[in-house]
Parts: structure tokens; C-alpha cells; sequence
């Protein structure tokens, strides 16, 4: 799902004020009881905007815990493709990474990646706690509905 630009919101925004601010008799109300309809899709629009600001940008991800399986690859960065779902959860992202590195004799380009808290990734914060999975082919990720037992590899990073 492609979502919709930053252009779109300060117009929404300007709607929802000059309707806030009419001066309406209240024998005319029942006529605007979709307005409040406006001021919820602004609300949600806003919200899928925010959620688009990383789509390009740039992460770096660094070890979390000495023991991980994945060897010596961090630090590594990668720039976020998508948003991705993966068995219902909507908030993962699709990284394709700065360098490959070889795992199980796979080379591993692109990674899957949320935060273990259920809150979204935020530019620039550091020790971010995410999920990091594997994806050893990234045909398998789809613009639909993608099954977690396919990228079964993962590990714990801390993202910025």
C-alpha cells in the first residue's frame, strides 16, 4: 500500500480549521453531522503520513548482545523500502542493506525490522530495541500478506 504524501496534509489541516470556525444556526446541525467525519479521516491521514517518514531514510543498526548468531556484522546500515505485513502485524519495514553479508551460506541483502515495543522507529533516537529478521530471498516478501515462518533467522539490534 502506497502511502499518501506530506503535500496533502497542511490543505486537510486548512479544512478542518475554516470548518471548526463557521458560525452555523443550530436548527442546521443535523445537515453537518458527517463534518465530524473530516476532523477523524484528517486524524487517521495524519497518522499514515507519520508513519511514512522513514520510507528512504537511512538506519544504522548496532549489536545488542554479544552471544547473536549473525557474527560480526554490526555495525550496519540499510535504507527502510516499505512497510511490510507480517502475519497481521502491519509495522515492519523492508531494509535493503548497505553491505551483504553471508549467513548459512545465503547472502543477506535486505532484513525485516520493528521495534519490540509495539511503539514506531524513530529517526535518529538511539538503542531503538528491534525485532531483525533475515530475508535470504526478497522475493518472498509481498505487497500482501506475509507469514513470519519465512524469515525464520532473527536476532535482536539496536536501531538509530
Amino acid at each position: 500500500m502506497k502511502l499518501p504524501d506530506k503535500k496533502y496534509i497542511l490543505p486537510v489541516l486548512a479544512v478542518m480549521l475554516v470548518v471548526a470556525d463557521l458560525q452555523i444556526p443550530k436548527q442546521n446541525w443535523a445537515n453537518l453531522a458527517g463534518l465530524n467525519f473530516i476532523a477523524l479521516f484528517a486524524a487517521l491521514f495524519y497518522g499514515s503520513i507519520n508513519g511514512s517518514d522513514l520510507l528512504a531514510r537511512e538506519l544504522s543498526f548496532l549489536q545488542y548482545r554479544h552471544d547473536n548468531s549473525l557474527g560480526n556484522i554490526f555495525p550496519i546500515k540499510g535504507k527502510v523500502l516499505k512497510s511490510v505485513t507480517l502475519s497481521g502485524e502491519n509495522d515492519w519495514l523492508l531494509v535493503k542493506l548497505n553491505e551483504e553479508f553471508e549467513y548459512n551460506t545465503e547472502n543477506i541483502e535486505h532484513v525485516l525490522i520493528k521495534r519490540n515495543d509495539k511503539q514506531p522507529i524513530v529517526l535518529n533516537k538511539v538503542n531503538q530495541l528491534v525485532y531483525f529478521k533475515l530475508v535470504p530471498n526478497v522475493k518472498l516478501v509481498h505487497e500482501t500478506e506475509n507469514d513470519k515462518t519465512d524469515f525464520p533467522i532473527e536476532v535482536w539490534a539496536l536501531c538509530k
